[in-house]
């Protein structure tokens, strides 16, 4: 609870649930905003100033919020990123042929 709320008694009652920040990302627009956020919050990366950390960890509890960053969605996650792993491997691979294919 925040201060002000302590202060003046008011308490906003918004009703948001997992099902909203799901919504939030899902179609090729939400997809476009949730790649954009990554990119810009630099998830792949190691981050070290505390303002960068800040803005990672509100992307971190937007997911966590949308019930995709659990605990529960671990070993799912950990699979998934197996799985791109994967892909991008062979993506590589593929251009390698490719170019040696056209010499």
């Amino acid at each position: 609870m925040s201060l002000k709320t302590l202060l003046t008694g008011e308490k906003k009652d918004y009703d948001i649930t997992g099902v909203d920040y799901r919504l939030m990302f899902e179609g090729s627009h939400g997809t476009k905003v949730l790649t954009h956020l990554l990119y810009e919050m630099h998830f792949c990366e190691e981050v070290e100033s505390p303002e960068e950390v800040a803005r990672r960890n509100v992307l971190v509890r937007m997911l966590h919020h949308a019930g995709i960053l659990t605990e529960e969605n671990l070993k799912l996650l950990a699979d998934k990123l197996l799985e791109v792993g994967r892909l991008s491997n062979k993506k590589e691979e593929i251009k390698k042929e490719n170019k040696h294919g056209s010499l």
